[in-house]
């Protein structure tokens, strides 16, 4: 159903509730996890809408701008609009790094959410052996995921990643990727296809050529990958948890929840929406008491 809806639809809803809402301030948003996020931050009068995508979110804004609507602002994830050279445009706002859920890991929202899931003599090991943090790993393995992701977009291969299994390519034991593992499962996934997808060693070709150019691994990563692979972590190599307990849904949940206001204070995405207020007054976006200080840097 959600599939169905049309860009149209929102536009034609926001503009109906204008007429009865004419000091709101309307934020549209991808989801239903970005409508949970943002709404902690958002002032009394603002109003999210679902757009039910990323697509959607953006030719509704685009439609809204166009006819110069006033007091409507998109906020969507980055995805690779960064490393394109992409960014905001008028009354769209992105996130700093590839997606929310990037923004989520990169806080100490994940270690407190080590704490709860997490064994700490199991985690203090595993770094030991590894010489490096569970968060610098997480991006490490994320990363390679998401050069195969970012290949697949700059060379229109329309490769499916999502409902890979992720077992299949990493290692529960210790957390590590089986790349050509990877390779199989992805080419596997992508079903009866009309068009055969590129053989694993053209993938493989187009990944090293990216990991050449040393991009940012956090607008490389897809938040959703590291959320899956933080699930497998925890059920031995992190913690001893059973898969019930820490499925993905859950474990967004939780980062969510332990998310402080203080980061989001400190975002660049944050500045911008200040920014955007300041451009369209009287409308409100954000609530007042968002307390700007510095924060540990992410590692």
């Amino acid at each position: 159903m959600r599939d169905k809806i049309r860009a149209i639809d929102l536009v034609n809803r926001i503009r109906l509730k204008r007429g009865q809402m004419s000091k709101h301030c309307f934020v549209i948003v991808e989801g239903e996890d970005d409508s949970k996020f943002y709404g902690r931050f958002a002032d009394a009068s603002t109003r999210i809408e679902l757009a039910h995508g990323k697509p959607r979110a953006l030719e509704a804004i685009s439609v809204l701008s166009a006819d110069l609507f006033s007091g409507v602002v998109a906020l969507v994830d980055a995805d690779h609009d960064w490393l394109d050279g992409r960014g905001d445009v008028v009354n769209v706002v992105v996130t700093d790094f590839h997606d929310l859920e990037c923004l989520l890991v990169a806080s100490s929202a994940l270690s407190l959410v080590l704490r709860e899931f997490g064994i700490e003599e199991l985690i203090a090991q595993f770094e030991t052996a590894k010489q490096r943090t569970l968060r610098e790993h997480l991006v490490a393995v994320g990363e390679a995921i998401g050069l195969l992701r970012l290949a697949s977009s700059r060379r229109v291969w329309q490769l499916k990643f999502d409902g890979l299994s992720f077992e299949r390519f990493v290692r529960e034991k210790d957390v590590e990727l089986n790349y050509d593992a990877l390779l199989e499962e992805v080419r596997r996934h992508q079903g009866g296809r009309a068009e055969a997808p590129p053989t694993i060693d053209v993938m493989r070709d187009a990944v090293e050529t990216l990991r050449s150019e040393k991009h940012d691994p956090w607008q490389v990563c897809c938040g959703h990958d590291l959320v899956e692979v933080l699930a497998i972590g925890l059920r031995r190599a992190w913690g001893k948890r059973n898969r019930a307990e820490v499925q993905p849904a859950r474990l967004e949940s939780m980062l969510r929840l332990a998310y402080e206001e203080v980061h989001f204070a400190n975002t660049r995405m944050h500045a911008c929406m200040r920014s955007w207020e300041e451009q369209n007054q009287p409308f409100r976006l954000l609530r007042q008491g968002l307390v700007n200080v510095t924060v540990q840097p992410r590692g």
